[in-house]
């Protein structure tokens, strides 16, 4: 169903927001005004994105930066 991707990246990157802080991690959040919304299953999205940021944060060197992007696509 229409599922705002940008709303999702949100409550991900509140979610390991803190755990980011604890490495000393910068997290950048960069999403484009007027997204339309995505056909998904919001859920399965939601878990895929946090899945995804916690790598990020697992793998990313402390004192590094993590961008989470929502942007359309030419």
């Amino acid at each position: 169903k229409p599922t705002d991707a940008g709303e999702i990246l949100c409550a991900c990157e509140k979610l390991v927001r803190g755990e980011a802080e604890r490495h000393n991690q910068k997290i950048a959040l960069e999403i484009e005004h007027g997204l339309p919304l995505v056909s998904a299953d919001h859920s399965a999205l939601r878990r895929a994105l946090c899945a995804v940021s916690e790598n990020a944060i697992k793998f990313t060197p402390e004192n590094g930066q993590i961008t989470f992007r929502a942007r359309r696509d030419e």
